[in-house]
């Protein structure tokens, strides 16, 4: 058991992020939390900052109408209001303290800081003697703990806990959160580990968690008590449950497994999990299992958008190439894991296809579900709804919606944004350093040898021009490693001013020189608007095709197209695609577009007719294209991803 005095800070000047491997077994090591700043005026930066100043505040005055800090206080009596919301409310109330722990890197905010406070309070008062936490089961009469694992999700809710307690701990060095959280893993040691019970939660998420607590605490058991989750899953404990075994990644030994199945959230929160618990053990055969379901994943089971899950029924996986447009899931929640999941494997194996996939889902699939005042939100994320769309509940209405009765999406949002500086940059065993993406940031890194410090500046993802300037050097020499995008045509890269070449390995352009402060590196990566066709074997969309700009993929919707029935809307593919620009947005860019609207000259209420019969009449039309993150920012209606080809 961990002995909590024994548990120093010691990074209160570098300040470890949500991911901090501890082994050499990890190709890259992430920069710290506090070694990167997001400048405003690029396109992460200004997300992170309205995250800070609009989403947190919002979502922490949701917590109190929706009731989830209630199901705490009416344990002590200070509530008479029953329990309300789902069994694992509870994490809402723990992503938005760990979203909020993340923004205080380098903003301090005694307001935000003192509701940490406040909250941790309330949790040490309800915490039971052997540090078991969870207001649902606690807040029950007659409740029994871990009786029904397949859906109580007690263990996904103490993963949130101690990624909220990580994250406080190591930004603010207090224990208010750390301690209670240890209390608590300590307890599921006594009751789980070694063996002692071979079961496991129905939603994947104490792995992972477990993982970055032992990274604090440096306590094996929980290390120990992670790969144990991991290795007895798959005994079909959860054959019996209605939704099946495979739903709950159960059908097969994490080992065995080769293919992404079930609910997308729990698949990708439990890949999370076995890279960390492979680095951290050095078991290369584990991390080649995650690698194989990856690419699974990538080749049969991936939106354009970078979002995953096909089926509503199950919010979940598909069979390959189940890809329908309107009938995508793609949940927020399972957006933010998969990017978990691909930093992990690029600070793993440091191949670019992590952050090139990385890349595509903050831009499309992530950035789609936060509306652009920062308080209205999707859970589910299509790539097309109809004209007079019907939902069958809030979680696919087309909408953004200001809040939801299953609201595990929003504070996920939150933490991630404020957090996000963390997924830009890398260093490595050698102390160079790599950029995976690229935005407006000023970076350092201090090391025993010496320091680094750069600025990086762009107008990406509208534009691929990207400076980056070396501001302060004092280690002599060191390798800078720059991605190059899949998608980018053409390469340039300069140093101060004189071509250097873009010779690539893994992805990525490496320079080791004796850098000196002023030294300035251009890369000019070609964005050209793109045509993309899908696999044939994607059913739902062939003969189609999608419009692509750099990193983001543009949709047509009702508010840009007026009068136009999208339904019924047809693309040249051979065609200039000019670039224009958006009322309310000045610095995006839409795409005009040349298309025609297809009708039948007779028959028009007929659905079917013999092919011969088939003759169409055409009607041209301009269409408007913007990114697809941006819609529904403006009025719900209409949109889509997928254009059928005239070609």
């Amino acid at each position: 058991m961990t002995d909590v005095a024994n548990v120093v800070n010691t990074t209160n000047t570098d300040v470890v992020g949500p991911v901090g491997p501890t082994t050499r077994a990890s190709r890259l090591l992430p920069l710290p939390l506090s070694s990167v700043r997001l400048i405003p005026t690029g396109w992460w930066g200004q997300w992170q900052a309205r995250n800070r100043l609009t989403t947190l505040p919002y979502g922490i005055s949701a917590l109190e109408s929706a009731g989830n800090l209630d199901n705490f206080r009416r344990i002590l009596g200070d509530s008479d209001a029953p329990y309300r919301g789902f069994v694992f409310n509870d994490t809402d109330v723990y992503k938005t303290l760990e979203a909020i722990a993340w923004s205080l890197t380098d903003q301090p905010d005694p307001i935000l800081d003192g509701y940490i406070d406040a909250v941790a309070q309330l949790l040490s008062a309800v915490q039971a003697d052997d540090g078991y936490l969870n207001s649902c089961v606690q807040g029950t009469p007659n409740a029994a703990r871990y009786t029904r694992l397949a859906e109580s999700h007690e263990l996904y809710c103490a993963g949130h806990l101690f990624q909220a307690a990580v994250a406080d701990f190591r930004v603010t060095g207090k224990r208010r959160l750390l301690d209670i959280a240890i209390r608590f893993a300590d307890h599921l040691v006594a009751e789980f580990g070694s063996g002692r019970r071979d079961d496991y939660d129905g939603h994947p998420e104490i792995e992972t968690a477990l993982v970055e607590l032992y990274r604090v605490c440096a306590d094996q058991a929980y290390l120990y008590l992670a790969k144990q989750f991991i290795d007895t899953r798959g005994r079909r404990i959860f054959v019996g449950e209605a939704r099946g075994a495979a739903y709950f990644q159960d059908e097969l030994p994490v080992r065995d497994a080769t293919s992404m199945v079930g609910h997308a959230v729990r698949a990708l929160y439990l890949e999370a999990g076995v890279v960390d618990v492979a680095v951290e053990t050095g078991d290369a055969e584990l991390l080649r299992t995650s690698l194989t379901r990856w690419k699974d994943m990538v080749g049969n089971k991936l939106y354009i958008t970078g979002g995953v899950g096909s089926r509503h029924k199950s919010e979940g996986f598909g069979d390959p190439y189940e890809l329908p447009p309107d009938r995508a899931y793609c949940e927020t929640c399972a957006a933010i894991a998969s990017i978990h999941w691909n930093w992990r494997l690029l600070l793993a194996t440091g191949d670019s296809r992590f952050a090139d996939l990385l890349e595509r889902t903050v831009y499309n699939g992530f950035a789609a579900s936060t509306g652009t005042d920062g308080t209205s939100f999707f859970y589910s994320n299509p790539l097309q709804v109809r004209e007079q769309h019907e939902a069958s509940d809030e979680e696919e209405s087309g909408r953004r919606l200001p809040w939801y009765a299953c609201a595990c999406c929003p504070p996920n949002v939150m933490r991630l944004v404020a957090a996000m500086q963390h997924y830009i940059a890398s260093t490595d065993q050698q102390g160079g350093v790599q950029l995976h993406q690229y935005t407006d940031a000023d970076l350092e890194l201090r090391t025993a040898a010496g320091n680094v410090k750069l600025s990086m500046r762009t107008r990406y993802p509208w534009a691929g021009t990207v400076e980056i300037q070396v501001t302060d050097s004092t280690i002599a020499p060191w390798a800078l490693s720059l991605r190059l995008p899949a998608w980018a045509g053409d390469q340039r890269l300069t140093l101060n001013g004189q071509d250097i070449g873009c010779d690539a390995a893994d992805g990525y352009v490496r320079i080791e020189r004796a850098w000196a402060a002023s030294d300035t590196l251009v890369l000019d990566l070609e964005m050209p608007t793109q045509i993309t066709s899908p696999d044939p074997r994607v059913d739902a969309c062939r003969g189609c095709v999608a419009i692509e700009r750099g990193p983001l993929v543009y949709c047509i919707e009702a508010a840009d197209n007026e009068g136009i029935d999208l339904a019924a809307v047809a693309l040249d593919t051979a065609q200039h695609l000019p670039l224009t620009t958006i009322d309310g947005w000045p610095q995006a860019q839409a795409i005009r577009l040349a298309g025609a609207i297809r009708t039948y000259p007779h028959d028009q209420h007929t659905l079917y007719r013999p092919a011969a019969r088939g003759e169409v009449m055409e009607t041209q039309v301009q269409l408007t294209a913007i990114p697809y993150y941006l819609w529904a920012n403006r009025a719900s209606g209409p949109m889509r991803v997928w254009l059928p080809s005239r070609q």
